[in-house]
């Protein structure tokens, strides 16, 4: 008997990311990803994702870690993701009680963002 959780949360620690960073500030791109994991993760986005540019202006933190972060409600919860371009680091979470293939998901992150080393956490989710 297979066992169903409320939520399945996928979420990657990606280093030295190789994409360059003109890509992980271009909104056009960053757009492209999330629509190519919605497609291999089969969900549907709840409006249209938020696009924030956060620099070392907008908060108290360094400036080495400015950069996009990016939130996808979606009908089954969310996808966010937090772009640190000048480190090329980027951690992504998705969030969802739809199950979906996390290797799929995996394999868009490699494709767009190239990254040479990638801490995968997944849990299930239980009340």
């Amino acid at each position: 008997m297979t066992e169903e959780f409320w939520g399945y949360h996928l979420m990657l620690d990606c280093g030295k990311l190789k994409c360059p960073q003109d890509k992980m500030n271009d909104v056009e791109y960053l757009n492209e990803f999330v629509v190519e994991v919605l497609r291999v993760s089969d969900m549907r986005a709840w409006g249209a994702p938020q696009f924030a540019r956060l620099t070392s202006d907008d908060g108290d933190f360094p400036d080495s870690l400015s950069g996009y972060t990016i939130v996808q409600l979606l009908h089954t919860s969310n996808m966010t993701v937090h772009l640190c371009d000048k480190i090329g680091t980027m951690y992504f979470d998705l969030f969802s009680c739809k199950r979906y293939d996390q290797d799929k998901v995996i394999e868009v992150v490699q494709q767009f963002f190239e990254p040479t080393s990638i801490r995968v956490t997944f849990a299930t989710r239980q009340a």
